[in-house]
């Protein structure tokens, strides 16, 4: 059909609800590509993967909140507090989320070090990896490369620990983003 005519179409229906406006982006980014405006494809799979990532950060923390009630109920505390860190750990995950994308670096930075700190005592290396990665995006913005280039070090390094490599390998073209940053 009419490319063009299909991105008017998705930039105006679909974006107000965020399930629909993952999938507007990810049709728009392919739109995009077969036009070869690949820096619009990528912004456009760049923004659905984002807002994905909102979405389930704020579906997770609500799981993990329902399970430590659950737990509570059954008088399985331990588990409980668990499930509470879990969710404590995404909420400010989603805080400094917000922050970041309302320009806020600072109070995004605090979140995320919170999120950190606690996944740190609680040995969640998954979550240690997230968030050291988005953390060193938030001090990239803020010119602190040799702060972000310890935190990205950190990710990969928890990357390999729980095995994901996708993430891992965001992680490494972070820190060729980063070079990059320094003028190397």
């Amino acid at each position: 059909g009419d490319n063009l005519q299909a991105l008017t179409d998705i930039d105006s229906i679909l974006w107000k609800t965020p399930v629909f406006a993952i999938d507007a982006h990810h049709l728009k980014g392919l739109i995009e590509n077969d036009l070869s405006e690949f820096e619009n494809a990528d912004t456009a799979f760049e923004e659905a993967l984002l807002i994905a990532e909102a979405l389930i950060e704020s579906r997770t923390a609500q799981l993990h909140k329902g399970r430590s009630w659950m737990y509570i109920r059954q008088r399985e505390l331990t588990k409980a507090e668990h499930e509470a860190d879990l969710a404590r750990c995404d909420v400010e995950y989603l805080d400094g989320y917000l922050a970041f994308n309302k320009c806020q670096y600072i109070k995004a930075a605090a979140h995320y070090h919170t999120a950190l700190e606690l996944a740190c005592t609680r040995k969640f290396v998954d979550i240690v990896a997230k968030c050291s990665h988005t953390l060193a995006s938030v001090l990239m913005v803020q010119g602190s490369y040799e702060d972000a280039d310890r935190y990205l070090q950190e990710s990969l390094s928890a990357y390999t620990i729980v095995g994901d490599r996708m993430s891992f390998a965001r992680s490494k073209l972070m820190v060729a983003v980063l070079e990059n940053y320094r003028g190397n």
